[in-house]
Order: structure tokens, then C-alpha cells, then sequence
């Protein structure tokens, strides 16, 4: 009896480093080079040991790795930092290809990171970033990995560097792919699509079209992703370029799924079709001969591809194979062998995907009912129907969605240029009122040195009381009028640091505003080149071609008017915040209001930061949910409490070494209390001044970074609600900040 075929999801096809495909000289190229190394010396030696170390990059990793080293030593030695941090990159790289684990990455890469910001090589730098980007995906932290590269995705956009910025959208959709988030993986392949069509980086493009159908083949739109494959295959073929065989064993892997046994066969097999697949996927061939009822010619290749696998650690495609013998002996009733392999398949551990354990389970219960054993035969059915159910789940929540509308897009554009006015106008408002401050300063100091010699005046001429009594009240007057400015002063100033925490969010919203505005704008080009598609299909009379162009269009349009709503929203929040106190108490949502501030001063404070990177993380009791507070007075504090911890974090980073900064955000209900804790690994504060921390104008930072009223305010307005606030730290490790509530 045959079983449906197992299909994996594709990790997709990506080059780890932007620089690779250059790097790939002839054998003749590298001879040359080689013969130059004994005719240079000093600067041009090391480059020519550079381009040695690229040439030999995934080909002869040793090799690779020692011309990198002795590039490392020569630069280090004539002072030529540039080729150094260089020749530690290409050292990283080189282990990466090596398959070691991370510490003997890592290491090569943060110290060529370091040298780059150092000469301030911001190529380096986002090439660095890029590479540590590509290494957090390799050990599947995917999260680490998506901020490495936006870090360099920034630095590329900068510099203009087109290609650079469409290969890290390729890969931060693979990330997403590989965390399931196939809606974020579609937006990002496809920009990088757009951009590299830009290029005249024709490979590039050809890659990009067939991550594009990876992409949807594993969200389960097999007809779009064949579309893609061949669009990719054609680009390739218009530009003498020879497609590579993953395109045409993709292709194969489509149409198994689709039940197109003939169609797949001329992709996978060479002797059956046109195409120039000289490397088929084994694993595929052995499926597509196990369903045309050719076993002997399955069990040939089943059996080369677990030979393999074993020797290379590829658990899931071992665990595949195995399943795939097991089945041959099952149908040819050798229930023993059968029994034999799937045992093995069962027992293999490593990244295993879920389907092919359901497809082990599935062998395995038949095998035992086969047996007599119906008790672990249920035990592994029941196994097998949870897998499945949890991944039709997935799949199910995990659809594709497409984009807004071109008049949402209109509306947008005109409130970024609203923001952008309204924030050059708080920063011209906060430079008058720190000039406004330094000078009632210097007001109050006048004063007090007056009436220093006031009263020693006073205790040097005991026989003029009268006089000097008048002279003191005089004197008083002046002091009561002085303190009058002063309090008018502080109501100023705090009004200023309200201004400024507003000023500090439109950065974040103008950053969180900025992703939806490049969807919008990318899949607008998408569908004007599906456009002149749908009039040439007009031309030709091709009806259900137009048909398929014009869906396509209808879901880029959805998704252009999902990305509209989502910035809609975000201005509203700004309006919220930025709306006049009323003082009236509202039911607020305490873990969206957390969540929500939290990610706008994130990048609030990368806009003044641009190298700016911490690792966030968030625990929200949904227990703590909604209670009446005043939501703009909370925001504030929790700005304050927000930009102190990534102030903290950032500035341990400067002079730490092998540090990750991270904040973290927690809620909890605590019987009749909800508690908000702002935790980071910081600089912590020292001892002698914790108790000072909650007094007006009392700061830490350097002149021009702080008016010191942040926690000040922040401790009114929370005893203002009821609360208080809380202070616990450890210098050198970090600090903790607990804003307590009531509930009612």
C-alpha cells in the first residue's frame, strides 16, 4: 500500500555572504595570483591574499582559511587595519563553511566589526553585520538574527547599495519562512525581488525569483510557486545564464505534490525531459519512482541517499529515506526489514521536520496493527493525527495575505510629512526651553550669592538693625519674587520634557511607519510590470492567463490596503499620545500600552543610534489586562522608564566586551496591585546616589542628554494614580523598575 508523499518544507536557497558569487575565481585566476604572491609585498601582498582567501571561500575551505590568516598577520604587521578586519571576516566566513559551531565563528566576526566602526568602513560594517545575520540563522535564533540584519539592511540603504539591500530582504524572508511567518517571508522576498530588478545583477534576479516560489510552495500555493520557478528559469535562459539545478528539482518537487507524476519526471529524471538537470535530488527521484510502481529503482536511490546522509548528519533526509524503504518492504510483506527501518527512522534525533515524524508514526502503526499489536498501533496513530492536526492548524493560520490601497498610500505620505513638521518643531521648542533653563539658573545662583552678603552684612553692623531689617525684607521680596520664576520655570520645563518625549516617539513611528510605506511602494511596482503582463495577455487572447494576473492584482491591492490600516493605527496612537490631558480616568489595555510603547521607543532611540542593537523581550499576564488609568500620563512614564533602560544598556555596550543588551518588560497581577517591571542588564546605579534618583533635575547623563525631570514626573504621575514606584538596582548588572497600580 502506497503513502501520500512526505513533502518537507524548502530551506531556501540562499548564499550566506553577498560577496560569494564574486568571489568564485577560475583556476586560472587563482594560479595568477598565487604567482604575484613571491613578486609583492606590504599593502599589495595582503590584497592579493584577500583575493586568494575569496577564490578558495566554499570551494577549499583550508586553503581559504590559510590565506586569510597570513592576510591577517601581514596587515597586522604594516598597520593596515581595513584588510585586517577584512581577512577576520573572511576567517568567520570560512568556519561558517567548515560547518563549526558558533564560538569559533563568532569571535573572527565581532573583532572585524569592532575595526570597521573603528575606521568607520561602513562597506565592512554591513557586510559584518550581514554575515552575523547569516550566522544567528544558522544556529536557528531567528530573532538575533533579524536585527543583525536590519542593522545592515540600514547601513546598505545609506550607502546606495542595491545589492546589498536586496540580499538581506532574501534573507530575512528566509528567516521568516523558517519561523513559520510565511506572510512577512512573501513581503520580504518579493521587495528584494523589486530591488534586485533595479540591478543589473541578472543572477541575483534569477535567485530571487526562485526564493520567491520557495516561498510560496511552502505556504502551500503550488501553482503560484511553479509560475515563479519559471519565470526565474526564463530570466536565467534571456540572459545566458545556466539555471541551477535546485530550480529544475523544485520544479519536480511542484508537480509531486500536485499528483503530476509524468510533468515531475521530466524535471527529476534527464533522460525524460529537455531540461539540464545534471545534480536531481535523490530524495526526490526516489519518491517519484516509489509512486509510478517502480520499486526496485526506488529502493536504489532511498538507499544511496541514507547511505549519505548518515555520513553528513542530514537527520531529516535520513529519517525520509528510512521511511521510504520501510514502505518498499511493507508493500513486498518483508515485515521484519520493514520493521527494521522504521525502528531506525524513529530512533534518529536531531531537526527533524514534523511531517516526517507523522510519516514515521504512520509506518510504524501500520506495521504494529500489522503485527497484532493494536495497542501500540493506536499509540502511533494517535501520534501521527496530532502531528498533522497541529501542522493544518498552522497552515491554516499561516496564509498568505497581499496588500493596501494607492489611496491609502496618498493619505500616508501626507501625514509622514505632518510628523516630520510637527517633530523639527518640538526640537526648535526644546532648544529654547534648555536655554530658557540655563538662564533662570544663573538667575537663581545671582540670588543666592546675594543673600549670602545679605546676612553677613546683617551680623556685621548689629547696630543698624532697623536699617538692615528693611534691607532684609527688601532683600526677602526679591528672593519670593525670584522663586516665583523659578516654579513658573519648572512648570516650563516640564512641559519640555513631555515635548521631548514626543519628539523621541515620531522617530519610532516615523521608522514603524516607514515598513508598510515600502510595501505599499514595492508592490505598487509589482502590480504596474502584472499590468503590461495582463496587455500583452490581451494581446494574445489569453484569457486565463489575464484572469490568474488579474487575482494576483486584486491581492496585492488587499494587502496594499492592509499595510494602509496597520499605519493608520499607528497615527492614532501618536494623536493619543500627543492629545492634552484631560484627567479623566479611561479602561486601557495595560499589556497593549506596554507592548505598544515599548517597540515605538525602540526605535525612537535606534533613530538617534543608528548601530543601536538589544535583545527585547516581553512577558505579559493576561491577567493584567484592562484597568482605568489616564493612558497618556502611563505612556509617559513608561517612555521615561523605557529610554533610561536602552540608555543604560547601550552605553555598558560602548566598553563591554562579549555583552548582549537586553530589556525585558513584564506584567503581573498581584492580588488587589498590577505590576509593570523594566528590566535591563545595564550599568545599574550605583549606591551613594539610588536615593536620589526620583529629584527633579537630578540626571546622571551628560549635559544636553537630560533635563533630569524624566523620573521625577514619572514618580508624580504613578502616586498621582495610586501607585508607586520602585527603584532596585546593582551596579554593573543592571537595574529593575516596578510601577505598581491599583486594579480598582
Amino acid at each position: 500500500m502506497k503513502r501520500p508523499l512526505v513533502i518537507l518544507p524548502f530551506i531556501l536557497l540562499s548564499v550566506l555572504f553577498t560577496d560569494v558569487a564574486v568571489a568564485q575565481g577560475t583556476r586560472n585566476q587563482r594560479d595568477s595570483l598565487i604567482n604575484l604572491l613571491s613578486k609583492q609585498n606590504g599593502t599589495k601582498k595582503t590584497t592579493t591574499l584577500l583575493a586568494l582567501a575569496k577564490s578558495y571561500w566554499n570551494i577549499q575551505n583550508d586553503s581559504s582559511f590559510y590565506f586569510a590568516e597570513q592576510a591577517r598577520d601581514l596587515a597586522s604587521q604594516t598597520g593596515d587595519i581595513n584588510s585586517k578586519a577584512e581577512a577576520l571576516r573572511i576567517m568567520g566566513v570560512t568556519n561558517w563553511y567548515r560547518h563549526m559551531s558558533r564560538q569559533e565563528i563568532q569571535p573572527y566576526l565581532d573583532e572585524a566589526l569592532k575595526l570597521h566602526k573603528d575606521k568607520g568602513n561602513r562597506k565592512g560594517i554591513a557586510d559584518t553585520y550581514n554575515n552575523l545575520g547569516s550566522l544567528y540563522k544558522y544556529v536557528n535564533d531567528f530573532e538575533q538574527s533579524i536585527r543583525y540584519y536590519d542593522s545592515s539592511l540600514t547601513v546598505y540603504k545609506e550607502l546606495n547599495d542595491l545589492k546589498g539591500e536586496a540580499a538581506v530582504l532574501n534573507y530575512i524572508g528566509i528567516c521568516y519562512q523558517q519561523s513559520g511567518d510565511y506572510r512577512k517571508a512573501i513581503d520580504y522576498t518579493l521587495q528584494g525581488l523589486v530591488v534586485r530588478k533595479k540591478t543589473d545583477d541578472h543572477q541575483g534576479i534569477m535567485f530571487s525569483y526562485l526564493n520567491v516560489g520557495n516561498m510560496f510552495l511552502a505556504g502551500g500555493q503550488t501553482e503560484i510557486a511553479i509560475r515563479y520557478y519559471n519565470q526565474g528559469i526564463a530570466h536565467a535562459d534571456s540572459n545566458q545564464i545556466t539555471p541551477p539545478p535546485m530550480a529544475f528539482n523544485m520544479l519536480g518537487k511542484s508537480y509531486l505534490q500536485l499528483g503530476n507524476l509524468e510533468k515531475a519526471a521530466e524535471y527529476l529524471i534527464p533522460s525524460k525531459g529537455k531540461f539540464d538537470n545534471w545534480n536531481p535530488d535523490k530524495l526526490m527521484v526516489a519518491e517519484l519512482y516509489y509512486l509510478s510502481g517502480q520499486p526496485d529503482s526506488a529502493t536504489i536511490y532511498f538507499s544511496q541517499v541514507a547511505e549519505r546522509c548518515e555520513k553528513t548528519n542530514e537527520h531529516d533526509s535520513l529519517v525520509q529515506a528510512l521511511n521510504g524503504l520501510s514502505r518498499i518492504y511493507l508493500d513486498r510483506k518483508n515485515f521484519s526489514k520493514a520493521f527494521e527501518l522504521a525502528k531506525r527512522a524513529d530512533l534518529v534525533e536531531g531537526e527533524l521536520n514534523k511531517r516526517t515524524v507523522a510519516n514515521t508514526a504512520g509506518v510504524l502503526s501500520e506495521l504494529y496493527e500489522k503485527n497484532n499489536e493494536p495497542g501500540k498501533a493506536l499509540y502511533y496513530l494517535k501520534k501521527q493525527h496530532s502531528i498533522l492536526d497541529s501542522l493544518i492548524n498552522s497552515n491554516y493560520q499561516n496564509k498568505l495575505a497581499y496588500f493596501e490601497s494607492k489611496a491609502d498610500l496618498d493619505r500616508l505620505e501626507e501625514r509622514m510629512q505632518n510628523l516630520s513638521a510637527q517633530k523639527a518643531l518640538q526640537e526648535k521648542l526644546y532648544k529654547q526651553e534648555k536655554l530658557l533653563r540655563n538662564y533662570l539658573i544663573g538667575i537663581a545662583a545671582l540670588i543666592l550669592l546675594t543673600a549670602f552678603f545679605v546676612i553677613r552684612n546683617i551680623n556685621s553692623k548689629r547696630r543698624q538693625i532697623q536699617t538692615q531689617n528693611e534691607l532684609l525684607d527688601e532683600q526677602k521680596t526679591n528672593v519670593e519674587k525670584a522663586y516665583n520664576h523659578l516654579k513658573a520655570a519648572q512648570a516650563q520645563l516640564i512641559q519640555s520634557e513631555k515635548m521631548a518625549s514626543l519628539g523621541e516617539l515620531t522617530a519610532g513611528i516615523a521608522h514603524e511607519i516607514q515598513n508598510p510605506l515600502n510595501f505599499v511602494n514595492n508592490f505598487s511596482d509589482v502590480n504596474r510590470e502584472l499590468l503590461q503582463e495582463i496587455i500583452e495577455a490581451v494581446s494574445r487572447g489569453d484569457l486565463p492567463e489575464i484572469k490568474n494576473l488579474a487575482n494576483d492584482i486584486r491581492s496585492n491591492e488587499e494587502k496594499i490596503h492592509e499595510h494602509g490600516k496597520r499605519a493608520d493605527a499607528i497615527v492614532k496612537s501618536m494623536l493619543q499620545h500627543s492629545r492634552a490631558n484631560t484627567g479623566k480616568k479611561e479602561s486601557t489595555d495595560i499589556n497593549k500600552l506596554c507592548n505598544e510603547y515599548f517597540q515605538l521607543a525602540y526605535h525612537g532611540f535606534r533613530a538617534k543610534e543608528k548601530e543601536f542593537n538589544v535583545k527585547l523581550g516581553t512577558s505579559f499576564d493576561p491577567a493584567a489586562s484592562h484597568i482605568d488609568i489616564i493612558p497618556q500620563e502611563i505612556g509617559r512614564v513608561l517612555i521615561n522608564l523605557y529610554n533610561n533602560a536602552f540608555y543604560s544598556v547601550h552605553e555598558k555596550f560602548r566598553s563591554a566586551n562579549n555583552y548582549v543588551p537586553t530589556v525585558n518588560v513584564v506584567t503581573q497581577k498581584n492580588g488587589d496591585w498590577l505590576e509593570i517591571k523594566v528590566i535591563d542588564n545595564g550599568m545599574g546605579i550605583p549606591e551613594h546616589i539610588r536615593n536620589k534618583i526620583f529629584q527633579p533635575f537630578f540626571t546622571t547623563k551628560p549635559t544636553g542628554l537630560g533635563t533630569g525631570l524624566g523620573l521625577s514626573l514619572s514618580y508624580d504621575i504613578i502616586k498621582a494614580h495610586g501607585g508607586d514606584i520602585i527603584a532596585e538596582s546593582k551596579e554593573g548588572e543592571g537595574s529593575v523598575f516596578t510601577v505598581k497600580l491599583p486594579v480598582s
